[in-house]
């Protein structure tokens, strides 16, 4: 039904695109959409400006824009009513894909997390903190 309607998407990935074999890809495939459907235009909302850089490098349209954005405040906030216990939470798998180091800074941290094997026993260690 879009195919031959003027669109803009929003493309958010939920993974990092700071790995140039996967934005190489990425590339070809922007190519062949637009190819294939001209009236259509995708915008990559990156996490940082690495990902912006690569994503721009192969053709594609990328802005610096954190998925947090879309959050409302207003709904996702601390009750009131419930004493602070960490400054930030992590939630995320234990992978090279992750950028957990963002959050190594903060005092008060919580990770969520699981391990799917990606990294040896000992990696998956380092990752808890006394």
């Amino acid at each position: 039904r879009l195919a031959s309607r003027r669109a803009v998407f929003l493309l958010m990935p939920s993974w990092t695109l700071e790995r140039p074999h996967v934005v190489a890809k990425l590339g070809r495939d922007l190519a062949w959409y637009r190819e294939n459907f001209p009236l259509h235009e995708l915008i990559f909302l990156c996490n940082t400006p690495e990902e912006r850089r690569l994503v721009t490098a192969v053709g594609g349209t990328a802005i610096v824009s954190n998925h947090n954005l879309m959050v409302s405040e207003d709904i996702f906030r601390p009750l009131p009513d419930v004493p602070v216990e960490f400054d930030a939470v992590y939630n995320g798998r234990i992978s090279y894909t992750k950028r957990h180091y963002l959050a190594f800074d903060v005092e008060r941290l919580a990770h969520i997390t699981f391990s799917i094997g990606e990294l040896p026993r000992a990696g998956d260690r380092a990752f808890i903190r006394s």
